[in-house]
């Protein structure tokens, strides 16, 4: 009798990878807010201006601003209102600057009012008062601090013209808090 040899079989062990996943990062991106200055004609070196500064601030901050008046040729009086977004702002304190004796106060949230009379003589002093404002938590972007006069009145000097100063606004730029 013939055998007829059978087929072995041969097994080839399998492989199975011990795969471990690493978590996936995601990048961080961080946005920062520059203020866009407002778009101004050439200005004269010499021009009388009302100047609140651009700021760069971060949410919950609390900044000083300044109410400077430039070229100044000397006046006796005043009525200004300084306006704001008070879903970005609060302002929580004013300090007197260059100016004793001011009127300040705030008829209702983003305004603010400011009042001098000297008539006894000419000031030439720069920084009228100085406003504190904290950020309000949790806003982003970009906001302004204007300075428009009461009732269109402008400066006065000390026979009671009318002194042209341009109003310079300021731009606030409002970054993320960093934690």
């Amino acid at each position: 009798p013939s055998v007829t040899p059978s087929p072995t079989a041969t097994l080839t062990p399998a492989i199975t990878p011990d795969v471990t996943l690493s978590p996936t990062v995601s990048p961080v991106v961080t946005v920062s807010v520059t203020p866009t200055p407002s778009p101004t004609p050439e200005t004269d070196p010499n021009a009388q201006q009302v100047v609140i500064e651009d700021q760069t601030v971060q949410a919950g901050d609390t900044f000083t601003v300044a109410v400077t008046f430039k070229n100044n040729p000397g006046l006796t009086g005043f009525e200004m209102k300084v306006g704001y977004d008070s879903e970005y702002l609060e302002l929580v304190d004013s300090e007197e600057a260059d100016y004793s004796g001011l009127i300040m106060n705030a008829p209702k949230a983003g305004q603010y009012n400011i009042i001098w009379d000297d008539g006894s003589k000419l000031h030439t002093d720069p920084i009228a008062v100085k406003l504190i404002f904290t950020v309000n938590d949790g806003v982003t972007g970009q906001t302004q601090i204007k300075i428009s006069y009461v009732e269109n009145e402008p400066p006065y000097d000390l026979d009671d013209n009318s002194l042209q100063f341009e109003l310079v606004n300021a731009n606030i730029g409002i970054n993320p808090t960093t934690t």
